[in-house]
């Protein structure tokens, strides 16, 4: 099992077993549905779960305090499903001919409101830069469509940009949610750049630098916004 320890409480680690998704579906039920009222018509009320088949195909980091799951993170490689949208609304074609086999879209990310204050969403899209670098992907892509519905989308933008991702498409439509900003981050530029978060974060010697030292490394604006809660 992978995990990478952020002090003082809480550690962050890829979902694995069928017990860590059972978990993380009702996390997801009690933060989206039950707190939000987003995505009603595709949740399990009965048993209060929220998971769709993509689940199936996609790889999920959860960050844990004291054995509840208090933030998550999905990644939708696109060398094992593409969304139709990723290619009428993000145009991921016109990114690289190998977007195909070395990218993926971020989506069910997610941070429980009193946990917003530490750098947990951070941590989780640091765990999925390991990821990457780990399996030769190269590009990341997110969208603010949530955040913009709420009216906070200029402070979501700062947070992607601050880890490195940059706008890629100003206004793309995610059905079921709206329309919104999609950010792109290119790995092997991020690694290219020596005081980059993600840089600094994969060149470590264990990958498990401590996220709250790494804050201190770059612009005080930039670290306020890793306390902001994820899409």
């Amino acid at each position: 099992m992978n995990s990478h320890c952020f002090p003082p409480t809480w550690t962050v680690r890829e979902c694995e077993s069928a017990s860590d998704h059972d978990q993380l579906f009702r996390f997801r039920y009690e933060e989206y549905v039950h707190k939000k009222g987003h995505f009603n018509a595709h949740a399990d009320h009965k048993n209060r779960r929220l998971a769709d088949p993509i689940d199936s195909f996609c790889t999920n980091f959860i960050a844990e305090s004291n054995g509840d799951i208090i933030g998550s993170i999905r990644l939708n490689r696109f060398d094992r499903f593409v969304q139709t949208f990723c290619l009428t609304e993000y145009e991921i074609h016109k990114i690289s001919p190998d977007i195909f086999e070395r990218g993926c879209t971020v989506a069910r990310a997610i941070v429980q409101t009193h946990w917003r204050t530490k750098p947990v969403f951070t941590a989780l899209v640091l765990a999925a830069a390991k990821y990457f670098h780990k399996n030769d992907l190269r590009w990341m892509l997110v969208n603010t469509c949530t955040a913009r519905q709420a009216n906070d989308e200029a402070r979501f933008i700062s947070l992607y940009q601050s880890l490195g991702f940059s706008i890629w498409r100003k206004n793309a439509v995610v059905p079921g949610i709206g329309a919104g900003t999609v950010l792109l981050l290119d790995l092997e530029a991020a690694l290219a750049n020596p005081k980059g978060l993600v840089s600094l974060y994969l060149r470590t010697e264990t990958g498990k630098r401590d996220a709250e030292e790494i804050n201190l490394r770059i612009e005080p604006a930039q670290a306020a916004s890793h306390m902001l809660l994820g899409r």
